[in-house]
Formats: structure tokens, C-alpha cells, sequence
């Protein structure tokens, strides 16, 4: 039996309730009220970016509950990461910085 996802947890995530139930996505981000910021494929948001197309995933806040593990990658994360891999390279470095400075944080 798949484990529920505790607030911290992110990654790729089988909803098993609402109107997403069956769907896997990417668990991504929390707010304040229990629920997870979820990705799927059909929600994305086309913005301008030096002046070329660029397709933003947008997420679904869905409650944190009806999120169980799994380890199926979402297909739209692996398109979208081949396809703009100039944009990969500079979110994992923002990422990489944004860790050490939480990290600084709790020191």
C-alpha cells in the first residue's frame, strides 16, 4: 500500500481523492493551509521569456492528504525538461543557491 506524502515530501505523487483521483503529478510546494501545489501536464501557461514561447507548468493546490508516493515519473516534467534545457540548467542553479540559503537560515 502506497504512504501518504508528509509536507516536505516533493516529488512525483498519486492523487487517490477529488476531482484529480487517479492522476500522477509533481508535488512541488506547500502553503499554510495543508495543501500541496501539484503539477499536470494540462495546466501551463504560455509566457514571453527574451522574446521566445515558453510553456510554464501550472500547479493545482490539491489537499496534501490525498497525496500518496510513487515512483512514476510524470511524462510532461521529462518533455519539458528536453525541450528548454537552457531553462533546467538555470532553475537547478537557483535551486542549488536557494538550499544553501535556507540552509544559512538554521545555522
Amino acid at each position: 500500500m502506497a504512504e501518504r506524502v508528509r509536507k516536505g515530501e516533493y516529488g512525483p505523487v498519486l492523487v487517490v481523492k477529488g476531482k484529480h483521483k487517479g492522476r500522477v503529478g509533481y508535488y512541488d510546494d506547500d502553503d499554510d493551509s495543508g495543501c500541496a501545489f501539484v503539477f499536470f501536464d494540462d495546466a501551463v501557461k504560455d509566457i514571453g521569456v527574451c522574446g521566445e514561447s515558453l510553456l510554464i507548468p501550472m500547479p493545482d493546490q490539491i489537499n496534501r492528504r490525498w497525496l500518496h508516493h510513487t515512483a512514476v515519473t510524470p511524462l510532461f516534467l521529462e518533455r519539458w525538461k528536453r525541450e528548454y534545457p537552457q531553462f533546467v540548467f538555470y532553475i537547478n542553479g537557483f535551486m542549488r543557491d536557494w538550499a544553501r540559503y535556507e540552509s544559512s537560515l538554521a545555522d
